[in-house]
């Protein structure tokens, strides 16, 4: 165990994934399994010892009225830690649910928990700590997605349980709107159930079985059969009204684009869709039509 005055002059480093649900979003406020993908890209954070607590966004001191002051303030109490000065860097975007905040936190726990007397603390209840700061309630997907990568079969309330990938696959990301209200979209989504609750049943338990389809074709590296699911969800949440406009023409283009399947992904209302498939087509078919993508490799270490 390092020594106070080691810790004094100790640089603590933290970094942790985004994450794409695959399969079964919204439906997981419901009880219904989601399968969510780390991905390569995510956060990182930088800790030292310091008189009072210090966030800078990249080289831009943050004012201490910025929420991320509170944020850390949860976390050096959890891990019983000193103030600290904590430099936070994001290759995410924010906001189109891919789980920016959530790295943030798991990469600053990281760090965090290094400089204080807890160091085998686990991070979890920490960064639950922290995502309450932005979220009020949050569900522990993203959370779990950016400490564990890989791909996770995730009930609310229950330990995430990592899959075992037959094969490492590429997953295409499309920044193809700009992200509606979570909190609306779920409300959305809840009086969609409360105008036919027989009918949204019936699409909760379908959602249900694609889950569990899905996780036996990663186990099988079956990724026509994932792609199809995905694509299966996607008319699903689109039954939601969650999709725009825009989503549905980063699809067409993914798929004309040989993906094997592509659906949107989070609350929906705008943000992300992702694409199972061939990087290279699928994202010059984005650019060709000005929108912005990314892919990352599922099952890869996060840079």
């Amino acid at each position: 165990m390092s020594s106070s005055r080691e810790k004094a002059n100790m640089v603590s480093l933290g970094q942790a994934r985004g994450k794409a649900i695959l399969l079964g979003e919204h439906a997981v406020v419901y009880g219904v399994p989601a399968l969510v993908a780390g991905l390569e890209v995510g956060a990182r954070a930088r800790a030292t010892i310091a008189s009072e607590l210090a966030v800078d966004w990249v080289d831009e001191r943050l004012p201490a009225s910025d929420p991320l002051y509170e944020a850390l303030a949860r976390l050096t109490a959890a891990f019983n830690a000193p103030p600290v000065h904590l430099r936070l860097e994001l290759a995410l975007p924010s906001g189109m649910g891919l789980g920016a905040s959530a790295a943030l936190g798991v990469a600053a726990a990281r760090a965090v928990r290094e400089l204080g007397t807890r160091p085998s603390e686990p991070l979890s209840p920490a960064v639950d700590a922290w995502e309450r700061v932005f979220h009020g309630n949050p569900s522990g997907v993203d959370a779990a997605a950016a400490e564990l990568g890989g791909v996770l079969r995730f009930v609310r309330g229950e330990k995430p349980v990592p899959l075992e990938l037959k094969t490492s696959f590429d997953l295409c990301v499309c920044l193809a709107a700009p992200p509606a209200s979570t909190k609306e979209m779920v409300e959305q989504v809840r009086r969609g159930r409360d105008q036919d609750p027989a009918a949204f049943q019936a699409k909760l338990d379908e959602i249900g079985q694609l889950v569990d389809a899905g996780a036996l074709a990663l186990s099988s590296g079956d990724l026509d059969h994932l792609g199809a699911l995905m694509s299966r969800n996607h008319e699903i949440l689109r039954s939601f009204q969650l999709s725009t406009g825009e989503l549905e023409k980063a699809r067409e283009l993914a798929l004309e684009a040989g993906a094997l399947g592509a659906k949107l992904t989070g609350s929906g209302g705008g943000g992300a869709l992702i694409a199972l498939g061939d990087p290279g087509p699928i994202l010059s078919a984005w650019k060709t039509q000005g929108f912005d993508g990314f892919c990352s490799r599922i099952g890869g270490s996060p840079t």
